[in-house]
């Protein structure tokens, strides 16, 4: 089904639905102010805000976190947005009241896929879809204070919602207490970035596919996680984002912020280094197994070689026999002249010049074919 304001709309008259946007209330505003009209007020960190004509759009630090959500549902100004996009309008445009922030609690639910779960009573599959929308809910995997699920349980059915008595409510895992450095395993991470990764890597794997290979979570080791936690902060701060979430949907939703956090990721000497981007091993690992790679005789290295051979061999032969050089000048150029050779030929099979001879390849190889 096509999803439409008026559809929308239709959702919001679900009783479940009501009860669920009102049990998020519980993690996300002061108790004061919840199923109140102030309730749409709220900004982060607890103030009120008095205008209601558009999303207020300011930064708060408050608790150790910096955040620009307000409302009933702490909405994120980047999120806030995507919904004025779903609305055919602009964030700059669109009023913040109470009716447009319920019916964006409502598109929340809708793009974690969560409306259906709800309505069927299915609350524990629907928590767990949501968390990813809302770092209070438990099981949310941004290391942020959460309520547990039995808070969210009674919010919710103390709301008029109803649970399938078919589920079996699983107990949701608690946040990760912090760990300090020294008592901290050299090789593992604090779950909060595991968690990250699990949520958000294949995500940022698609948006930049050239450092894929730090999300793969079945190849994990230490030095991709560094690599991944790098990722991750690097577009967090070239997108001006707050967290990782905003970060990434900011990057589905603007093709140029994309680009710039893209490239300041792929240019991090510190990433490449990690991920072995351009060269190295890695590259002669591929180089080894690529298929439209041609026939080594048929490669550039092997050319220049065969042909500078017989040049080397007869400038070797002169200088080893020659009355004209000393035993001393006679070691200083053949050694010279053998690590010359051998330098090139390893550095363009196992080194970044394979990936640049490559890339060179199939540029050609596209231009034929247009």
């Amino acid at each position: 089904m096509t999803l439409t304001t008026e559809s929308l709309r239709a959702w919001l008259a679900q009783p479940n639905i009501v009860a669920f946007l009102a049990a998020i209330e519980v993690g996300e505003i002061p108790a004061k102010y919840r199923g109140t009209p102030d309730a749409y007020r709220v900004l982060y960190g607890g103030t009120l805000i008095d205008d209601l004509g558009r999303h207020p759009n300011v930064k708060v630090t408050a608790g150790g976190y910096t955040s620009t959500a307000a409302g009933r549902f702490q909405a994120l100004y980047s999120t806030w947005s995507d919904f004025c996009k779903f609305l055919g309008e602009s964030p700059e445009t669109v009023p913040f009241d109470a009716e447009r922030q319920d019916l964006f609690g409502v598109w929340c639910l809708q793009r974690r896929h969560a409306l259906q779960d709800i309505v069927a009573g299915r609350i524990d599959a629907a928590v767990r879809k949501c968390a990813l929308e809302w770092a209070s809910l438990p099981g949310s995997p941004y290391g942020q204070p959460t309520v547990t699920l039995d808070q969210f349980l009674a919010a919710y059915t103390g709301a008029g919602g109803t649970i399938d008595n078919g589920e079996l409510l699983s107990p949701m895992p608690a946040p990760a207490a912090p760990v300090e450095p020294a008592e901290q395993p050299e090789t593992t991470m604090p779950l909060p970035i595991l968690a990250l990764i699990s949520a958000f890597g294949p995500m940022i794997a698609e948006l930049i596919p050239a450092v894929a290979k730090a999300f793969d979570r079945k190849a994990e080791t230490p030095q991709k996680i560094e690599a991944a936690t790098k990722i991750m902060d690097t577009i967090v701060r070239t997108t001006g984002s707050v967290n990782v979430q905003e970060a990434v949907a900011k990057m589905q939703s603007d093709t140029a912020i994309k680009k710039v956090a893209s490239d300041a990721v792929l240019t991090d000497e510190k990433i490449s280094g990690l991920l072995e981007i351009g060269g190295g091993i890695e590259a002669a690992r591929k180089a080894a197994s690529d298929p439209a790679a041609p026939p080594f005789w048929r490669q550039g290295a092997f050319i220049v070689a065969l042909i500078l051979t017989p040049l080397i061999y007869m400038t070797v032969y002169r200088v080893l026999w020659s009355p004209d050089y000393s035993e001393q000048l006679r070691t200083v150029v053949v050694t010279a002249i053998l690590s010359g050779l051998l330098g090139a030929l390893t550095g363009y099979f196992f080194g970044s010049m394979y990936s640049s001879s490559t890339a060179a390849r199939r540029t050609t190889d596209e231009a034929k074919t247009a």
